[in-house]
């Protein structure tokens, strides 16, 4: 049988890969991969950030472990927090976020990794950090889309002195092409598959952030780092036509959005012609049936996130997906390691910021999803997204494209998506549509190429055996396939 690999960057997806090839599992895999995004995608994903892994064990139902970002225990009056916006220049529209040190939430990244190799992980732990040891010490160059992501975020990675060397080694923002280093976050590595989580949540690392934030106005304490717990949650399960789709339960809201989208997708009997005015109408109702549902959770424009999916040999599977938010532009001293600025996310805390309850796990869109046949119950699918407040759509419509109009997984994450926000229909080019009938009442966006906007969603099919790799080229991401 065939293993493959879709994931949001090409080292991402080779350290993957080569676990598989050494007989690791997709739980090994997941980590190696998980690891070398901290390296390769630094502002996507960090051990300062969370996520969400779904898990089929072959033979097994799936689970959902969650080590997403916790508030803190106690709360400083907003007056006393290192807490301010600062503005991201996208081009065609800007975007207020909440950084410093008051934007932080207790990381759940590095016990999310303990936590999947304890229950579920194959190979010796070093094996699975050595990729990411070797790629933070020798450098990864720098592609495209990681150029822009530091672009727009360089008002944030500018913050701290500490993250000069990385990301303004000449004095200016490191360009495309060009080799990131970071020597700091191998040493970091090899600390802790040497020392275990208990070192970052109760050690050095831990003290080091505490005593930070305690003068610099942040709301972590230790006691926030040694409560800290991954959650196995049971799956959001929904039936779609022949399908049963396994997605991120609540408290997180991208799978129920999912669920709602696909709902209303679930009462289109006939097939509309690809990209025709029937197809473009079948997808507006869609998000007018989850506006309905649902109107007062926001989305941001941005939103660093990563998604990477794996099926190995034996039919494990693992849909992995991780955020660092923007970053809070705190880097833990010694460590290249940037601290997520998810308190200072928008869209996590629709009654505003600091309405946040202490010690509670933050609400997600990430919705890493898996889709198995009704009959057999045998595996069909593993995604998710990257993209903020597009995620839930972003895969919702891949999923159309892979069941519905029988595309191969490529072409299925591939082909033209559209996403309504803030008043707006937006449209990736190549819908046949009369806008003055179908959007008489609303404004609308044709894009003029496909867009990193509209997510990017890393799949692996699994049909007759034999497994494919759907790269989402809108974030330059990579995939492996292995006969």
């Amino acid at each position: 049988m065939s293993f493959s690999v879709s994931a949001g960057h090409s080292k991402t997806a080779e350290a993957a890969e080569l676990i598989l090839r050494e007989g690791g599992n997709a739980v090994d895999a997941a980590i190696a991969a998980f690891l070398m995004s901290w390296v390769a995608e630094p502002c996507m994903s960090s051990a300062g950030g969370g996520g969400f892994a779904l898990v089929q064990m072959a033979g097994t139902k799936p689970l959902l472990l969650d080590f997403f970002c916790q508030t803190p225990g106690k709360k400083r009056r907003l007056a006393e927090s290192d807490f301010y916006p600062t503005t991201v220049d996208f081009g065609d529209t800007r975007e207020v976020f909440h950084i410093g040190m008051g934007s932080t939430g207790v990381p759940g990244a590095v016990n999310g990794l303990f936590e999947l190799y304890e229950q579920h992980g194959s190979l010796p732990l070093k094996e699975l950090f050595q990729p990411a040891i070797q790629a933070a010490g020798e450098g990864v160059s720098v592609n495209s889309f990681q150029a822009l992501d530091f672009q727009l975020l360089e008002p944030i990675l500018a913050v701290d002195p500490k993250a000069q060397a990385v990301f303004f080694p000449e004095g200016r923002l490191i360009q495309r092409g060009e080799v990131l280093y970071m020597p700091k976050q191998a040493d970091f590595l090899e600390y802790l598959w040497r020392a275990g989580k208990r070192a970052f949540y109760e050690g050095e690392i831990a003290q080091k952030i505490v005593v930070d934030y305690a003068s610099g106005g942040g709301h972590l304490e230790a006691s926030d780092f040694k409560q800290y717990q991954s959650i196995w949650r049971k799956p959001l399960v929904q039936d779609y036509k022949n399908y049963q789709i396994y997605t991120n339960p609540l408290p997180s809201l991208g799978g129920v959005r999912i669920g709602w989208f696909l709902e209303q997708l679930s009462r289109v009997t006939a097939r509309p012609e690809l990209r025709g005015a029937a197809h473009l109408q079948t997808l507006v109702s869609a998000f007018d049936f989850v506006r309905a549902q649902e109107k007062t959770v926001g989305t941001g424009l941005h939103g660093s996130t990563t998604h990477f999916s794996i099926i190995d040999h034996k039919g494990n599977a693992v849909s992995l997906t991780a955020s660092n938010g923007e970053g809070c532009g705190y880097f833990i001293d010694g460590t290249d390691v940037q601290l997520n600025n998810m308190l200072g996310e928008a869209a996590l805390l629709p009654a505003g910021f600091h309405s946040w309850e202490p010690n509670t796990r933050l609400s997600s869109l990430m919705a890493p999803t898996m889709i198995f046949k009704k009959e057999d119950l045998k595996l069909s699918l593993v995604t998710g997204s990257s993209g903020a407040g597009r995620i839930p759509y972003s895969i919702a419509q891949v999923i159309y494209y892979f069941l519905d109009f029988g595309l191969d997984i490529d072409q299925a994450v591939n082909e033209a998506r559209m996403h309504w926000q803030e008043n707006c229909w937006n449209l990736e080019p190549g819908f046949k549509f009369d806008p003055e009938r179908l959007f008489a009442e609303a404004e609308y966006k044709v894009w003029k190429q496909s867009s990193l906007y509209f997510g990017g969603v890393n799949s692996v099919s699994f049909l007759n055996g034999i497994t494919r790799a759907g790269v989402d080229r809108r974030r330059e991401g990579a995939g492996v396939d292995i006969d």
